[in-house]
């Protein structure tokens, strides 16, 4: 009996990563300066090759600053910290705080509290999302009904061809083939959001482009391995994924 149960153990996990396989969890990872993929994949404690993989680089020796780089695995978003830029850091702010502590200190205190409070005024309008698709919800947030795989999104079903619009108004951070997802576009919104559109068929935006809420981005294409007429949308805050039913009007 005991040798029976650790098989069956043993296949179910074999079942489940393997479910999992598809599309993995992760996060989005914003390439800032003087950041190697060595270090990157050490932040994240994975290994070079994963990131590669996933992104489609075509070597491991560069990474362009700026780029947005999808880290399979991860939960959350981390920061990236070479030491001797720590260590420099460190040094100056002492520095400052010695010759002008009081003034350094009084001044800048008004104008932080003026910013936060603008941002708390418009966050709730901000935060509303418009459907990118109209269309039948056929796969929902959350863990699947086997309770074996999860989904970071929904999906919305439609036509191939059919419009895709911006879900809120915001900027292109990404345009391209994203491993898992297929041609995507990624947009960031004011207040920490970010929406992603998957499984298009053709991009009609480019990373740097400003979009209006409801502003044609893409046309719907197909998914990879199951070639039904979909969109995969997600909602994320501060990287970290949403439910878009709670977000959507």
């Amino acid at each position: 009996m005991t040798r029976l149960r650790i098989i069956s153990i043993l296949f179910f996990v074999i079942l489940f990563v393997a479910s999992c396989a598809t599309r993995p969890m992760g996060v989005y990872h914003r390439v800032n300066k003087d950041e190697t993929l060595w270090r990157i994949a050490k932040t994240y404690n994975t290994d070079i090759d994963t990131i590669v993989e996933a992104n489609n680089l075509p070597n491991q020796e560069t990474v362009e600053e700026g780029s947005l780089l999808f880290i399979p695995g991860a939960v959350e978003v981390a920061t990236v910290t070479p030491p001797s830029v720590t260590k420099k850091k460190a040094v100056t702010k002492t520095t400052e705080k010695k010759v002008v502590p009081k003034t350094v200190k009084k001044k800048p205190a008004p104008a932080k509290k003026k910013t936060t409070t603008v941002a708390k005024k418009g966050t709730s309008s901000k935060t509303r999302f418009i459907w990118p698709l109209k269309g039948k919800v056929s796969s929902k947030f959350g863990l699947h009904s086997d309770g074996m795989r999860r989904n970071n999104g929904i999906k919305i079903e439609g036509k191939e061809g059919a419009r895709v619009t911006a879900s809120a108004a915001g900027t292109v951070i990404l345009s391209g083939p994203l491993k898992y997802y297929g041609e995507t576009v990624i947009i960031k919104h004011s207040s920490h959001y970010r929406t992603v559109y998957s499984n298009l068929k053709k991009r009609l935006v480019t990373e740097g482009h400003a979009v209006k809420k409801g502003q044609l981005i893409a046309l719907l294409g197909r998914e990879e391995k199951s070639g039904r007429e979909r969109l995969y949308f997600e909602i994320r805050y501060r990287n970290n994924a949403k439910n878009p039913l709670k977000y959507l009007h």
